[in-house]
């Protein structure tokens, strides 16, 4: 992963199931990537409402099968494997297309990912 000056995520590489948070959302999970996995490409957003910017990424941290993504506003996205309850929604679903926002009543200052699980600080 990686952040760019101007806010906006970047991946390559190959999770569990695909590219992280490449592609449409009604893609299947084996289709090619636009880029190719090996090239950088933009990582892609579930927009809390329609027609609002995305969120500008200050920091992001990866694992082997998930991710989370820390915006501007304090906000903290997660993305991939769900299995465990790792991805912080409130139930055991995968989210590869998209980065969804976890429901937190606080601003998020840093995050961390295991295997398993995820740790958020809070401000």
């Amino acid at each position: 992963l990686a952040v760019s000056r101007d806010g906006k995520l970047y991946s390559w590489g190959w999770m569990a199931n695909g590219p992280p948070c490449r592609g449409p959302m009604d893609a299947p999970l084996n289709a090619p990537s636009v880029p190719p996995p090996h090239v950088p490409g933009e990582v892609a957003f579930l927009l809390d409402a329609p027609g609002a910017p995305p969120p500008r990424v200050t920091k992001a941290c990866a694992g082997v099968d998930h991710g989370l993504i820390i915006t501007d506003d304090g906000g903290l996205f997660s993305y991939g494997r769900g299995d465990y309850g790792e991805l912080g929604h409130g139930d055991r679903h995968s989210s590869y297309r998209r980065a969804r926002r976890v429901a937190l009543a606080h601003r998020v200052a840093d995050a961390k990912v295991g295997q398993f699980f995820s740790a958020a600080l809070t401000d």
